[in-house]
């Protein structure tokens, strides 16, 4: 984990309302929406391997990492939209920067002193693997990680040989009919 330590400078402050501004999303606050790009911004201005990306793709280039997407920390897990994991499966970002506000979030102001932590980089592509639906229809990925077990279709049936799902095997038959 890193902790990182920016103001707020007049011109994120404009980039961000332009941008409140023209976001017609639903049921969202725009301004948390973006105020979280604070993170891709600092790094930029702060770290010499990094250069903000002008499109929505992805956020920095970086020139070990390569095309980071930055995403914020929730306990509920990583939130990736239909769109960041469009740009995974296409090549478009090879790591997500999780991070997380040290104080609790309040809309950004200018020259607010703000802190917080990147707390890993994570292959994009391993991230995308472990998504799970969540509770407002949208997927997230636990972080950390979550190790992926693969299974033995053989050795599960196996197992259920036997079992009150074997011998009641017809009533799940398609042509089943009561």
């Amino acid at each position: 984990m890193s902790r990182y330590k920016g103001k707020v400078a007049k011109e994120f402050i404009v980039r961000r309302d332009e941008r409140v501004a023209n976001d017609t999303r639903e049921q969202l606050d725009p301004y948390f929406q973006w105020d979280c790009e604070f993170v891709e911004w600092h790094q930029a201005k702060v770290d010499p391997f990094q250069t903000l990306y002008d499109g929505y793709e992805y956020d920095t280039d970086h020139k070990v990492l390569g095309k980071i997407d930055y995403k914020i920390y929730s306990k509920a897990g990583v939130h990736l939209s239909p769109y960041i994991q469009k740009q995974i499966l296409e090549g478009n970002i090879d790591k997500l920067g999780i991070w997380m506000w040290v104080k609790p979030y309040k809309r950004l102001e200018l020259g607010e002193s703000v802190e917080y932590e990147i707390i890993d980089f994570v292959d994009a592509k391993q991230a995308l693997a472990r998504l799970e639906p969540d509770m407002k229809g949208g997927q997230r990925f636990q972080y950390p990680l979550k190790e992926i077990t693969e299974i033995d279709l053989n050795k599960a049936l196996k197992e259920l040989r036997g079992t009150r799902m074997d011998d009641n095997w017809y009533y799940f038959r398609r042509d089943f009919e009561v």
